[in-house]
């Protein structure tokens, strides 16, 4: 699977003590993205591979419990038909009158 991988090492002259070294390995389809990101962005490397695991932390944390998030779909005030708890066979699957 990584047979064509591309060994990548952060090669700091200065490294602030907040910071970790660490040493990866990309897929050549992964170092292409970060190139182009690179290109595209105008930064350096080393800064958009440190933004690479944020935005997919960010993505992922989670919005809050079911219970919450069915509050905020209350919220909305969106109605459904009045005789939805006795006719939900009947929109689910057809009506059959």
């Amino acid at each position: 699977m990584l047979s064509h991988a591309l060994h990548f090492r952060c090669l700091v002259c200065y490294k602030p003590k907040d910071m970790i070294q660490k040493t990866i390995t990309l897929t050549d389809e992964l170092n292409q993205q970060i190139q182009r990101r690179v290109k595209q962005g105008n930064k350096p490397e080393d800064e958009v591979i440190r933004e690479l695991p944020e935005s997919g932390i960010e993505a992922r944390k989670p919005r809050g419990t079911v219970g919450e998030g069915l509050l905020r779909l209350a919220k909305l005030g969106i109605t459904g038909p009045k005789d939805l708890s006795t006719r939900h066979d009947d929109y689910l699957y057809g009506d059959e009158e």
